[in-house]
């Protein structure tokens, strides 16, 4: 009778051996896949022990996207992104005017203000030099046909965003161009200097500047 049993036994073993797979993956790695739909990688000195019948029904490549883990409760589906994310917008650009008198001629002075809005989407803080001129330098302004105006400076916004936090920085330009003939302003913002991993180019159509005068300028 225990002969009988151990035989059973024996039997249920090498059933279920064979109702499971031996399966690569795209690196060249093994996995058993059972036949209850799930899977475990194999140490080289399992595979090495594996059946030839196994092998010769898994010798194919399984895309490593198929093979996907058991949940367990201590690892919850989520997806983490840990690069920062910076958005970029222009919300308003205004032209300000300033008009001076010498003798008997009146010079106007024109500067752009560009009220660029960021937000932190990443996980973590976005740090911005402490030098503003630094960032002004980082920082190119032109018109729809090519004319590049200076940026004199860079005012707003705390050296360091958080997560989830939004601010305005307000980008400051000498001189505008014409009404006639210019389509856009635009702006090209280089690489890490307000948390933007890679050159951002942003654009306002200059029928929606606005125009204002003032006796002296804030920037």
């Amino acid at each position: 009778m225990p002969k009988l049993l151990t035989a059973f036994a024996a039997l249920i073993l090498c059933t279920v051996t064979y109702a499971d797979e031996i399966a690569y993956r795209e690196d060249g790695s093994r996995v058993l896949l059972r036949a209850d739909g799930t899977w475990s990688a194999l140490p080289a000195s399992e595979v090495s022990g594996a059946s030839d019948e196994a092998l010769k029904t898994s010798n194919k490549p399984v895309p490593t996207a198929e093979l996907v883990p058991p949940p367990t409760s201590s690892t919850p589906n989520s997806i983490t992104t840990t690069a920062a994310s910076t958005q970029l917008v222009i919300t308003k650009v205004d032209i300000v005017s300033r008009k001076t008198k010498r003798a008997k001629y009146t010079n106007t002075q024109t500067r752009m203000w560009f009220h660029v809005q960021v937000t932190n989407s990443g996980p973590d803080s976005i740090e911005l030099s402490k030098d503003r001129q630094n960032l002004a330098s980082n920082i190119i302004t032109r018109n729809s046909r090519g004319t590049v105006y200076q940026v004199i400076t860079v005012d707003g916004c705390p050296s360091q965003i958080a997560p989830a936090q939004t601010c305005e920085i307000i980008v400051v330009a000498e001189d505008s161009p014409r009404w006639f003939g210019v389509n856009a302003l635009d702006l090209q913002i280089l690489p890490d200097t307000l948390g933007n991993p890679d050159t951002e180019r942003l654009s306002f159509p200059f029928n929606q500047v606005g125009r204002r005068q003032v006796n002296e300028f804030v920037y």
